[in-house]
């Protein structure tokens, strides 16, 4: 189907720091929308670039609070966001069980591998 006129996302962009320490920039100062072109049989669509950066720094899976430990106070973390309106977590340390959502999977999942010697979160 053709790119409805309006705004919103369309594409989401995840980048996977697989090693190393500290933190890499991206650096969109530099990009120009003219080198960029998608096309597809329905539609050609040239992204709007906005400047900025985008930061990747070293995210594990289940690591959800950002304190750099998997333990109880992730699981409430989660809890407090999906369920109280609290800040939201990294994509990628809440998806706990990899399934590409964030809801009470990922939180039976950290359940089970903290208290009931369930598998650790899956790396990819």
């Amino acid at each position: 189907p053709p790119l409805e006129p309006g705004y919103g996302r369309i594409l989401n962009l995840y980048f996977i720091h697989q090693s190393g320490e500290g933190l890499n920039l991206l650096d969109t100062t530099s990009i120009s929308t003219h080198h960029y072109n998608y096309n597809a049989d329905y539609l050609e669509y040239q992204p709007y670039v906005v400047t900025g950066y985008i930061s990747d720094t070293l995210v594990s899976r289940g690591e959800v609070n950002g304190d750099g430990v998997i333990n109880i106070f992730d699981i409430t973390f989660l809890i407090d966001y999906l369920y109280l309106g609290g800040p939201a977590p990294n994509f990628y340390a809440a998806d706990v069980n990899a399934d590409g959502d964030i809801n009470l999977f990922d939180i039976v999942y950290l359940i089970k591998f903290l208290y009931l010697d369930g598998p650790p979160p899956p790396p990819k």
